[in-house]
């Protein structure tokens, strides 16, 4: 599992929707829906209820979203602390 694919799926359960999520992402609405599937295979549940227009995330799908949000979260932090303790060493 990678970043993006935590993105991805982060983008599909905010705008409800894998059409306007593979937009915002500048991806086709196929390659979104893949991403989504590879994701489901990966941890082996169901994680989205795909309506006609409409995405609802399930229990399981709820639980990874709030994972994927920690990760993110954490990595974004940690990438600014490496990239200022970089900004220091370049001023000494």
């Amino acid at each position: 599992m990678n970043f993006r694919k935590m993105q991805y799926f982060i983008d599909v359960v905010r705008l409800e929707s894998i059409t306007k999520a593979a937009e915002k992402n500048h991806i086709t609405q196929c390659a979104m829906s893949q991403q989504i599937k590879s994701i489901e295979e990966t941890v082996d549940a169901l994680l989205l209820i795909r309506q006609r227009n409409h995405i609802t995330a399930t229990k399981a799908g709820i639980i990874f979203y709030t994972f994927c949000l920690g990760c993110l979260e954490r990595h974004n932090i940690t990438i600014k602390k490496i990239q200022g303790m970089r900004q220091g060493f370049q001023l000494a």
